[in-house]
């Protein structure tokens, strides 16, 4: 099978198991999601002035959009096999590689709504963050709530570790004064 009849069967039936099974098809499909998605959104950011540079730039920005798949991966992945939902979390990975073929709309997107970049932005990043959720639903057989859990509450613990150590430290630092 090729992408095509993965795309489509998920289209018909809403399933994605069929391309879990064949691991070799799913890593090249998988990373050639993160170059293609990776390069229309550097292509999106340039086009509307927000990023500098050329082949260097986008190669540092693959390698952060990489970088913040593989901890998303790595948090999701954990917090599954805590509740006891294990699997492997390199599928997991490559199936966010697949998922961000959802950037290839950015472009025309982006020109058909007059260069509204935020608003079009917002738009895919809530579709990506809706596909991610049924691949880890499709992943690990558990239900959306699960799902969305697993890929929100570490973002969550984090971000408020870092909230809270910003604000310990302007207390400690005013403690001198």
């Amino acid at each position: 099978m090729n992408l095509i009849n993965y795309l489509t069967d998920f289209l018909d039936n809403g399933k994605l198991s069929d391309i879990f099974k064949n691991e070799k098809y799913l890593k090249t499909i998988g990373f050639a999601g993160y170059i293609f998605g990776a390069f229309n959104l550097f292509l999106c950011l340039k086009v509307v002035n927000y990023i500098p540079g050329k082949l260097f730039s986008f190669l540092l920005f693959f390698l952060l959009i990489l970088l913040a798949n593989y901890t998303a991966t790595a948090f999701s992945s954990l917090f599954m096999s805590m509740i006891n939902h294990k699997d492997n979390s390199a599928l997991l990975f490559y199936s966010f590689g697949i998922a961000q073929f959802i950037w290839l709309f950015f472009l025309p997107l982006l020109f058909l709504s007059n260069f509204s970049f935020f608003s079009t932005f917002t738009l895919l990043v809530l579709i990506l963050f809706i596909f991610k959720i049924k691949l880890i639903k499709e992943l690990y057989n558990t239900s959306y709530k699960t799902a969305c859990l697993s890929f929100i509450a570490p973002y969550f613990l984090i971000s408020s570790i870092f909230f809270l150590s910003f604000f310990y430290s302007i207390y400690w630092l005013s403690s001198f004064i």
